[in-house]
């Protein structure tokens, strides 16, 4: 599962310190938002929706700015745990190994993800159908859960391989290396660009991963 991890979005451990000072409540809401936008594929968040939770002195704390980041750090955690259908405690080992979430934090999340999955690590229908879902999916063309979390699109990758042939701790390195070129298209329009350096092996967990995505995808 490092593979998914080692995917973070940029700004992801920069918003982990936001959300361990969100108000449990806050970010037990901002979790079952982004668990029934991902059941239903549609849908609309803003950071608004929050502020009005937050008292005087917690909206002075944090900016739209910051809560949008928290919201897509959360989406991003919960996807995870959709994607790899993480158990409650694999969901936590993950988040302490692999982010900077205090244990309140990681506990909020993991209590939303358990309360809202099977014992399989599978989301239940645990949010009322809509019966103009289908219509929605129609009419929105799959981009409600990017536009709602305010998520980049994948838009273009670039690749290259090298060999690592030495450092200042050993001579003689010969450690071949993958390099990936990510081009986002951001949710305001813009392009970035994102560089990922991996080692073989976790290339290969990562191709592994996709390998799995693939054949999912192929059974739906």
């Amino acid at each position: 599962r490092m593979g998914y991890w080692v995917t973070s979005p940029p700004g992801f451990l920069s918003a982990n310190e936001s959300i361990n000072a969100l108000p449990a409540a806050v970010l037990t809401r901002m979790s079952l938002d982004a668990l029934k936008i991902f059941f239903h594929r549609v849908g609309e968040v803003t950071p608004e929706r929050y502020v009005e939770l937050l008292d005087d002195k917690q909206q002075s704390q944090f900016s739209q700015q910051a809560l949008k980041a928290a919201m897509n750090a959360v989406a991003f955690v919960l996807r995870g745990a959709v994607m790899e259908k993480l158990k409650r405690d694999e969901l936590v080992r993950d988040l302490k190994a692999h982010t900077d979430l205090n244990d309140a934090a990681i506990e909020v999340l993991a209590s939303s993800w358990a309360s809202h999955s099977d014992a399989n690590g599978e989301l239940l229908p645990t949010f009322e159908a809509r019966a103009d879902d289908e219509d929605e999916r129609k009419e929105d063309g799959g981009k409600g859960e990017q536009k709602a979390l305010q998520l980049g699109h994948l838009v273009g990758l670039d690749w290259k391989v090298g060999v690592g042939i030495s450092s200042n701790a050993c001579e003689r390195l010969n450690a071949p290396f993958v390099t990936l070129q990510l081009k986002v298209s951001e949710a305001d329009g813009s392009t970035s660009q994102y560089p990922v350096e991996l080692s073989m092996d976790e290339f290969h967990h990562v191709a592994s991963q996709f390998r799995q995505i693939q054949t999912q995808l192929a059974n739906v």
